[in-house]
């Protein structure tokens, strides 16, 4: 399972899918509703010189499975939608390229997943995932609406506004700050209960926001980066 960050899959990359698919699997590849890309059929032994030859073309299969900051997804109309507030794309690619770097994100008590949308229509489903982004300019200024604690399942549930709004400077430090306290709070014991939503329901939503409060604090002290962009 190959990460597509926010969905963008250029010419190369695409290509080399379709050469690897063809040469190391079953000939087709597998688009899954995160915006992954999966090979099957692949042998275990081909599997370091298809990595190699993803890594060339800047692509990774890093954190596809396992409990892991998974794929972070973004509206599949996002820079052409003509509803959006402005393209998510950068911000759903600088939050990957944080926290796929840090070794915390391979050993979550559960998958920590992450979205993207662009306006009010949420295509992205950012509110039913552990943390949503949802675009709203407000006084000329872009930024997001927070959501977080959602997730489908057997027991789904949709996601608390947990921001009203912050600017997007703030997308990084918000996405590592919950990845640390989903770390620190998640249930390591039991699997049907170790995603983030069940850390909002035994915690409370209040209680929740003063611990991410906290974490924050360290979180700037330890020079996480602000997004920075145009």
């Amino acid at each position: 399972r190959v990460r597509v960050a926010g969905g963008v899959l250029p010419a190369q990359q695409a290509r080399r899918l379709a050469e690897l698919a063809k040469e190391f699997g079953d000939g087709q590849l597998h688009v899954t509703t995160r915006q992954d890309v999966q090979l099957h059929d692949i042998d275990l032994g081909d599997t370091p010189t298809i990595m190699r030859r993803l890594m060339e073309v800047g692509l990774t299969s890093r954190g596809g499975g396992g409990n892991t900051v998974r794929n972070v997804a973004a509206c599949p109309y996002a820079g052409v939608c003509p509803h959006e507030c402005f393209d998510v794309t950068p911000f759903a690619q600088a939050v990957t390229g944080y926290l796929i770097g840090l070794t915390g994100s391979y050993n979550l008590p559960r998958k920590y997943k992450i979205a993207f949308s662009g306006c009010s229509a949420d295509c992205a489903l950012a509110r039913v995932v552990d943390l949503g982004f949802i675009a709203e300019t407000r006084d000329g200024q872009p930024g997001f609406r927070v959501f977080a604690g959602g997730g489908m399942g057997a027991k789904s549930r949709l996601a608390d506004e947990f921001l009203d709004w912050t600017p997007v400077s703030e997308c990084i430090r918000i996405a590592e700050s919950l990845r640390r306290l989903f770390d620190r709070h998640g249930d390591r014991e039991n699997r049907r209960r170790a995603r983030l939503r069940y850390v909002f329901e035994r915690m409370g939503l209040d209680a929740v926001r003063e611990e991410f409060k906290r974490i924050r604090e360290d979180v700037v002290n330890d020079g996480v980066p602000e997004w920075s962009g145009d």
